[in-house]
Formats: structure tokens, sequence, C-alpha cells
């Protein structure tokens, strides 16, 4: 991730994957891009300087456990207290997504906040909303029905998973020639288990590099 200039990024989990692997490429050497946590209406009024990208967490963060004015999203009470509180927050996030086009990764796409958002879009901006896209697994027997349903809306459904889809992305734009991206995926890819969740399917879909290397190491069956 921390390898594409995005506009901005928005999580609702409460955990920081996001600024870890943004801190891990820096150290790495792999990208100069920084990622600045935004869980307040203060410290999105605080702005965000030249190579940071915003990473907006509208549901609350585990380093903010005890800022009233940051509450975690955990009950349905608290979408209504996390709306008070961060009124500027869900303001860019909607401003953003009236203007460019929205990735979803791994989502469920029935989050309240997120479908109130895109629903008030799709009233106000009709054919002029920018068509976003989801990227996940789909079930073959739900497959075509998800694809008419989000189509519907605007949102263009991706049968794959992060890992396979972003590491693509990446290798059509030549990141994986960036010294030091290609041995950091291959160690990311000998963790235990990371092949395993990965599955077949999408491991098949790698770029053919990657794919060789981890047969080479034992990692996947040709």
């Amino acid at each position: 991730m921390p390898l594409f200039p995005w506009r901005a990024l928005i999580t609702t989990n409460y955990n920081q994957a996001i600024e870890r692997g943004f801190a891990v490429a820096a150290q790495n050497g792999i990208s100069t891009l920084a990622c600045r946590a935004v869980r307040t209406d203060a410290e999105l009024a605080a702005g965000h300087g030249a190579g940071e990208v915003a990473l907006y967490k509208p549901h609350g963060c585990l380093s903010l456990l005890y800022d009233p004015d940051a509450p975690l999203v955990l009950t349905a009470r608290d979408y209504y207290n996390s709306t008070t509180k961060r009124k500027r927050i869900n303001s860019e996030i909607r401003d953003l997504a009236s203007k460019y086009s929205t990735l979803f990764i791994g989502y469920s796409l029935v989050d309240y906040n997120f479908n109130n958002i895109y629903y008030e879009l799709g009233e106000s901006l009709k054919t002029y909303l920018s068509r976003s896209y989801s990227v996940g697994p789909l079930a073959p027997h739900k497959k075509s029905y998800m694809e008419q349903v989000f189509q519907r809306r605007d949102i263009t459904m991706i049968d794959d998973k992060f890992d396979s889809f972003v590491i693509r992305l990446a290798d059509e734009f030549g990141f994986l020639a960036t010294p030091g991206v290609f041995d950091l995926l291959i160690t990311e890819f000998s963790r235990p288990d990371v092949v395993n969740r990965l599955g077949s399917q999408y491991v098949a879909e790698l770029p053919s590099k990657i794919r060789n290397e981890l047969i080479a190491r034992g990692l996947v069956t040709p």
C-alpha cells in the first residue's frame, strides 16, 4: 500500500496495521510516503504535509482509548456519538467520495456510516457519482447476483483478495522492480500460514516472478 500515492485512506478498523505497514516500508527504504492518522476533527484541522497520506479513522483507534472526542464505534449508539464528534471527518470523507473513485478492500459494504454517505451521494449526484470498486473473494454461487446488485450502485465487484490484487497492481505499475520490494514480499509470504490463508486460487494469480520464487522455496506447489 505505501507504494501508491493514494488521495486518502479510510479504515473502520481500530488497530494500527496500516500505520505499521507504512513504517516498515520507510524503514526498508522502499517508500518515501508517510501515513498520518486522522482520528479526531482537531487532527483533521491540523492538516497533513507533503508526502503524507491521510488515514481517516471514523470509528476510532486503539491509540486514543480515553479521548472523549475520539470514541470507538462498538454499538449502534456509538455511531451517533462518532458522527457528532467527527462531523468534519465525515464531511471530508463524503467530499472525497463525491470527487474520486473509491476502492473498497475486503469490505462488506454494509457499514451504516458508509452506506448513508453513498446513498446520499447517489441521490444528489446521480450519474455523476464516480464509479467505485470493491475487492474481495466472491462465492461462486453468489458472484453473478452480487455483481448485478452493486452494479446498480456504480460499484464494480472484483473477485480477488487484497494481497494478490494489490501485488498484481504494483506489478502493472512496475513497482516490484523497486529495490527491496520483491525481497520484502517474499519474506512476508514466508511467514507461517500466509500462503495458506491466501488460497491456491489467488496464489495462482500472483505475478509469475513471485509465484516461481515461492515454488522454488517449497511454499507453493507447481
